[in-house]
């Protein structure tokens, strides 16, 4: 009675569903979002938002991206963006990180404030790329925890958006 049941038919029929479904169309890139945001861990920082002054080298959470796209969107290592998901909006700083593959923005969570909050300033408290993430698309049925990686998403300069 509480034992591992192999093929269970309720997993089986998930499985038989996510086979069917075309995840790129679903889940993948587009032309308004043609990157895909991954999370990644920084040195000093534990997804947490209390942080001991002075550990970090900047106080926010750079979004990463190889140097060939920071030269296709006409960017510098530094610059402020606006970066889009189909749920939701953040600005950040870019950072140059080789190791990623072109196309693909990296950022750590525990970032940023409350969405509303007034004295927000994303060169001093990071990004909260929670703002990105939908609980309502894409989430697990089993404990609700929503898709927080490979989120298509668009980078625009900041300075595109608010004249700046």
């Amino acid at each position: 009675d509480a034992r591992l049941e192999l093929a269970n038919r309720a997993m089986m029929n998930e499985l038989r569903t996510v086979h069917a479904e075309s995840t790129p169309a679903r889940r993948g890139p587009d032309n308004d979002h043609p990157f895909l945001l991954i999370p990644r861990r920084m040195q000093n920082v534990t997804n947490s938002l209390v942080r001991t002054e002075g550990l970090l080298k900047v106080p926010y959470n750079p979004a990463y991206l190889h140097a060939s796209d920071l030269e296709k969107l006409g960017l510098s290592e530094g610059d402020r963006v606006e970066i889009s998901s189909r749920h939701g909006m953040i600005e950040g700083f870019v950072g140059i990180d080789n190791n990623l593959r072109p196309g693909v923005l990296s950022m750590c969570h525990g970032f940023g404030r409350n969405p509303g909050d007034l004295d927000y300033d994303p060169a001093k408290h990071g990004s909260n790329v929670n703002e990105l993430i939908s609980w309502n698309d894409d989430y697990d049925p089993y404990h609700g925890m929503p898709r927080m990686s490979a989120l298509p998403i668009s980078i625009v300069p900041a300075s595109r958006v608010s004249g700046a």
